[in-house]
């Protein structure tokens, strides 16, 4: 092998922490968007709200 390093087995421990770590940043990814989509649906009604004010 080039450089005389010999490939090893990565380490359950460090890839079972690094898995985690990925899985909770998805979780906060989820929750954030899903929390913009509450956020767009509440400007929509807003929104609706001034229009009609406006129209009557």
């Amino acid at each position: 092998m080039p450089g005389g390093v010999e490939p090893r087995a990565p380490d359950p421990a460090a890839l079972a922490a690094y898995w985690a770590e990925y899985e909770d940043l998805c979780r906060q990814i989820s929750t954030a968007h899903h929390n913009d989509d509450d956020d767009n649906h509440y400007e929509a009604i807003l929104y609706e709200a001034t229009i009609d004010q406006c129209t009557e």
